[in-house]
């Protein structure tokens, strides 16, 4: 059977003759046989030695057990099945608490170990799209490995964060999607939807891809024609699973934001600005809570609609787009732009036209995580990987194989297959060289800081001041590590200590650093924090 990419003309049941189709007794026709053959030996060799080349040199850069930041935010959420910062990760959080119950595993190191894997396996969902649409899977395996070596890429693969499993996510529900326009099996469908549905609960932001994803759904079922009974069923069964993800992330912030929960984000944020009621306060105030929670409402002042607040996005995008002004090589940026974004921008443009050719539901796919990703960007004034990109890079990577699909066909000559084995082996040895430099900082892990701090020497009921980037490993150390829960980490910016310590006024204090805004109070060193112990009288004269 030859691997024909997938095509939109002469392969629904619209375009077989009448005596041809095949209407069973619900009335519902039945596409015939698509040409989605099965993976040849080279393909999954391919695809192989995709994972394993990632594999090897990623994991090695792993940190091995609680990181700094954000990363040690759903380190922590999961290892307690807490509440992580808005909107919460529910789905992530709950698959990672599961990760966490394997013995004798640090519970950090799991979740970072989960994360590589899941980032791995949407590079090769990536490898396998343009496989789909007839690119040859060395030469696709290839541009995974280019992909792969852009920074934010290689940083969402070696430190545990939210965007890799949303990329993989993203990148299953358009496979199954498009699979499901080849074959009509509705379980692609339900899974695929599933998938955008979890993507949606966890990243709030994809919902500007959903209109694409409803369109991709719609010309494959136009192509199909169903009753009107078994568009219905289907439409129903489509939002079901959609909103299912929602309703779980909504009701587990219901369950779990109780005063008794040991890492409860809402709980800590209020503690700092006094926005929200007490979840015991009654229904109203707890539906209050969940909503700030869920719709990420803590982050509404990055929000902007002005022209030139969008034209500036659009300048900071133009800049950052994939191939285009800086090429990072062994810790050296290469000056590439001008000469590389028009051949870029052409090969995207060539390649948007042979993949609507070949897959129009694809095509509109691969548009729409484009569009998506600049409405994205240009909603929010973000910058650094919050600023997440990946859903862009990833559609660019497939356009772009698509396009040199027709330099190295899929089933050409042996000088093509040869050519695109020889781009797979230059990258693996690119990739070799270059490992060794791609983490832009020494790496997340916390595991040294929190060997010299030794938090089970701390004074009974110690209350440390910590920002953002040691709180959580801090909070890891008490819940997880020691189960210190006599300690306070009060988690705020160095402007705020003051105020916030004058609430413990009769226990042992402490810093994460010596700040000019700590005044009245002597610093000394303790292990790798400061000792804090106050100087002057809070009583008026």
């Amino acid at each position: 059977m030859t691997n024909t990419p997938p095509s939109n003309h002469a392969s629904g049941p619209e375009n077989a003759p009448a005596n041809e189709r095949d209407e069973p007794t619900g009335g519902d026709p039945v596409a015939p046989s698509a040409p989605w053959p099965k993976l040849r030996r080279s393909e999954l060799a391919a695809m192989a030695a995709l994972a394993t080349v990632l594999t090897v040199f990623a994991l090695p850069q792993l940190p091995p057990g609680v990181c700094f930041g954000d990363p040690g935010d759903i380190q922590l959420a999961s290892a307690t099945l807490g509440i992580m910062h808005p909107p919460g990760y529910a789905g992530y959080t709950t698959i990672g608490y599961f990760l966490t119950l394997i013995p004798a595993v640090d519970p950090a190191y799991v979740i970072s170990l989960a994360c590589l894997t899941i980032g791995i396996v949407g590079l090769v969902l990536c490898q396998l799209l343009q496989m789909r649409l007839g690119v040859n899977a060395w030469l696709a395996g290839a541009l995974c490995l280019a992909l792969a070596s852009h920074h934010r890429i290689w940083i969402n693969l070696v430190a545990p964060e939210v965007y890799a499993p949303s990329l993989a996510l993203l990148a299953g529900a358009m496979y199954l999607l498009v699979r499901f326009g080849r074959r009509g099996r509705r379980i692609d469908l339900w899974a695929a939807t599933l998938m955008y549905g979890m993507t949606l609960a966890n990243r709030p932001s994809v919902v500007w891809m959903l209109p694409f994803f409803v369109g991709a759904w719609w010309l494959i079922e136009r192509r199909r024609r169903p009753s009107g009974r078994a568009w219905i069923n289907t439409t129903s069964l489509v939002v079901l699973f959609g909103v299912l993800p929602t309703l779980y992330s909504l009701t587990y912030l219901w369950v779990r934001d109780r005063p008794d929960i040991q890492y409860n984000y809402i709980d800590h944020h209020n503690a700092e600005f006094h926005e929200l009621p007490q979840a015991a306060d009654g229904i109203g105030a707890k539906v209050e809570r969940i909503i700030w929670q869920a719709s990420a409402q803590e982050f509404s002042w990055y929000m902007h609609y002005t022209l030139r607040g969008v034209r500036s996005r659009l300048g900071w995008l133009h800049a950052e787009f994939f191939l285009y002004r800086m090429v990072d090589f062994m810790g050296t940026s290469l000056v590439a732009g001008p000469y590389l974004f028009p051949i870029v921008l052409v090969l995207l443009l060539c390649g948007g036209a042979i993949a609507y050719r070949r897959c129009a539901e694809a095509f509109w796919l691969l548009v729409g995580l484009i569009i998506g990703n600049m409405a994205f960007v240009c909603t929010y004034k973000i910058y650094g990987l919050a600023a997440d990109l990946s859903a862009m890079m990833l559609a660019v990577t497939i356009l772009v194989g698509v396009a040199l699909s027709r330099v190295m066909p899929d089933r050409g000559r042996v000088r093509s297959q040869a050519a695109a084995v020889l781009c797979f082996g230059a990258m693996v040895l690119i990739t070799w060289i270059d490992a060794p430099y791609r983490q832009e900082h020494p790496g997340p892990s916390a595991i040294e800081y929190l060997s010299d701090l030794d938090m089970a020497t701390l004074p009974r009921g110690a209350v440390i001041c910590s920002t953002w980037r040691q709180s959580p490993p801090l909070w890891y150390a008490q819940h997880v590590l020691t189960h210190r829960d006599d300690i306070t980490v009060v988690n705020t910016t160095t402007s705020r200590w003051a105020g916030r310590l004058a609430d413990y006024p009769d226990r042992p204090l402490f810093s994460v650093a010596v700040s000019h805004w700590l005044e009245g109070f002597d610093a000394t060193p303790y292990n790798n924090i400061w000792r804090l112990v106050r100087t002057t009288s809070d009583e008026s004269p």
